[in-house]
């Protein structure tokens, strides 16, 4: 037996192709009979343990009940002959996997551009394409290729004769627990978040460093404080040191904690544009990745670092379907828990708050189109809402938390963790069994303003929860009421003084910036947008746009409307991953 790293490809026989890509830490087991690649940190009895797998599998024992068992982020394939493949994934999906038939070859690759390009006859789905302009992501297992499909969470996908089969190992139970109050859920969090990081520590010796990706929100520094013994090097990325790292240095210093600010070039995405656009592969908006070019101020510290991925929308209720009340015609804190309206489809469709932003992208289809493509997009939600309901899901919005967890790593913000691989090997606390057990049983109410996060702050550091938000400026733990009051006092207070302690946080002050903004200050994107205009790959993804009605928009949203930042990337996005593909 020959134990190595992974490498980035495989030519397995003459039937099997492996492309690792740009995720390929791990370690590869070669054997007489058969080959083993175990990626990502798979945890058995709270440690990490690539040898109890190993050895499970060679004595012929890695079956259902003992996947179940295994914890954390992992993906495991099993090469025995040319006509035999096994592959198992974590409950996350955490490290994405796709996979085609080419030529009698089945090939997979955890990035999809890299396949996409294997493919020689492409046949395009061009609803795809739409589902991404509308919700800045895809959902269910089918792709932009009509022959590449995505592995869904928990599941075990079995190659043979030429033929796939794929089942789930594991679904999510969201049967609600109601006899703890919101203080117990939140004492219970902060135990397992405490323990999950023991359990990711496991394979460090404690004198070499890892690190924490920190920023100025709530989970970060909820993590930060769930360090005991041992404690990260912080990390703050931002364009300037405004709002984020002002905020997260303040978190630092209470604990004396090692602090490193990362400051982002000017042109960031603008030099970090392929590689972006390689990663992203046309399902995430490659803007939504900043961790791309950083290796240089990582690698002399750390080479694992954690982040707080998926608490927020776990454990802060991020999108529970609301309705906000509003005081004179003006949005407050104060939200209320809505019932669903229509169809589960309909309901999704029309309001999850991640769909597009001012311009509505089906507004350029044309009329005979337009029914049969959003027909099409409601279908594959209503696919995912199915599954979901015959299999844990026992109302509205339990089916609303199955769509968004199902693949956590289709969420439209999930390229920013993807984006981590091309700097460090990132670990994320959330990606925990017990943790997303403790989040499927919590009531809704519970969760819903934070309530739950909230606590679990306070108990992991008082202190962390006095400091302000770096989204708002105000208290992060502070309830609705305190939130509403300090609007209103900052409003009228701004009335009369030109500080800038009273203006609510703008986008300078955030990781992000404004992307209109940006786009308008950057020649080389403003240049990718305006090529938009006579692109002849947005017209091989989508025969069905009205080109002249979209054109037309796309000029004023250059030179004239500031509505335009939102639907100008995602349309780079897609153009700029053709561009690669068809190479």
């Amino acid at each position: 037996m020959t134990k190595a790293q992974i490498n980035n490809k495989y030519v397995l026989g003459n039937k099997i192709e492996i492309l690792f890509d740009f995720i390929n830490k791990g370690v590869h087991y070669q054997l007489d009979d058969q080959q083993i690649f175990i990626l990502g940190n798979p945890i058995i009895d709270g440690k990490i343990n690539f040898e109890k797998i190993r050895k499970k599998i060679i004595h012929d024992n890695f079956n259902q009940d003992f996947i179940k068992k295994i914890d954390g982020e992992f993906l495991i394939i099993i090469y025995r002959s040319d006509f035999n493949l096994l592959i198992v994934n974590d409950r996350f999906s955490s490290i994405p996997l796709y996979y085609s038939i080419v030529k009698n070859k089945f090939i997979i690759s955890p990035n999809f551009l890299t396949l996409f390009k294997k493919i020689d006859k492409k046949s395009l789905n061009h609803e795809k394409f739409m589902e991404f302009l509308y919700f800045q992501r895809l959902h269910g297992e089918n792709t932009y290729e009509s022959s590449i499909k995505s592995m869904n969470s928990a599941s075990i996908i079995e190659y043979n004769f030429k033929k796939v089969v794929s089942k789930k190992y594991w679904f999510q139970d969201y049967k609600k627990d109601h006899s703890l109050s919101i203080y117990d859920y939140a004492k219970k969090l902060s135990e397992l978040i405490f323990e999950s990081i023991n359990s990711k520590l496991s394979d460090f010796n404690h004198r070499n460093n890892f690190g924490l990706f920190l920023s100025g929100g709530m989970d970060s520094r909820t993590v930060l404080g769930s360090f005991k013994k041992f404690r990260p090097i912080a990390f703050t990325l931002g364009f300037s040191k405004l709002g984020e790292y002002r905020v997260s240095r303040k978190i630092s210093k209470i604990i004396s904690n090692e602090h490193d600010f990362i400051k982002l070039q000017k042109e960031y995405f603008s030099k970090n544009f392929k590689r972006l656009i390689h990663i992203s592969s046309g399902l995430y908006r490659f803007d939504h990745g900043i961790f791309c070019g950083i290796k240089n101020q990582i690698s002399d510290k750390v080479k694992v670092v954690f982040n707080s991925t998926a608490l927020d929308y776990w454990f802060q209720g991020y999108y529970i379907p609301k309705t906000n009340i509003k005081i004179f015609g003006k949005p407050t804190y104060y939200n209320n828990i809505r019932k669903q309206n229509g169809f589960f489809e309909d309901d999704y469709f029309y309001n999850i708050p991640y769909r597009f932003k001012k311009n509505n992208p089906l507004d350029y289809i044309k009329s005979n189109k337009s029914s049969f493509i959003t027909s099409y997009i409601k279908n594959e939600v209503k696919k995912i809402y199915e599954l979901g309901i015959n299999n844990g899901c026992y109302n509205f919005y339990d089916c609303w938390d199955y769509i968004l967890n199902d693949n956590i790593s289709r969420h439209f913000s999930y390229f920013n963790n993807l984006s981590m691989h091309d700097s460090c090997e990132p670990r994320t606390i959330a990606f925990y069994n017990r943790i997303f057990d403790l989040f499927l049983k919590i009531p809704i109410e519970y969760r819903f303003n934070a309530k739950v996060s909230k606590e679990t702050l306070k108990i992991v550091n008082y202190k962390f929860s006095k400091v302000i938000s770096a989204n708002h400026g105000m208290k992060i733990t502070g309830s609705p009421f305190e939130m509403t009051m300090h609007t209103i006092f900052r409003k009228i207070a701004s009335q009369f003084s030109s500080s800038k302690q009273f203006r609510h946080p703008v986008a300078s002050d955030r990781t992000w910036p404004d992307p209109y903004s940006y786009l308008k200050g950057n020649k080389f994107l403003f240049k990718k947008a305006e090529d938009l205009k006579k692109s002849e790959y947005l017209d091989m993804a989508m025969p069905y746009l009205d080109r002249d009605k979209l054109n037309k928009d796309i000029d004023s949203w250059l030179f004239n409307s500031i509505d335009g930042g939102d639907i100008l990337y995602r349309l780079i996005t897609i153009n700029e991953f053709l561009k690669q593909g068809y190479k």
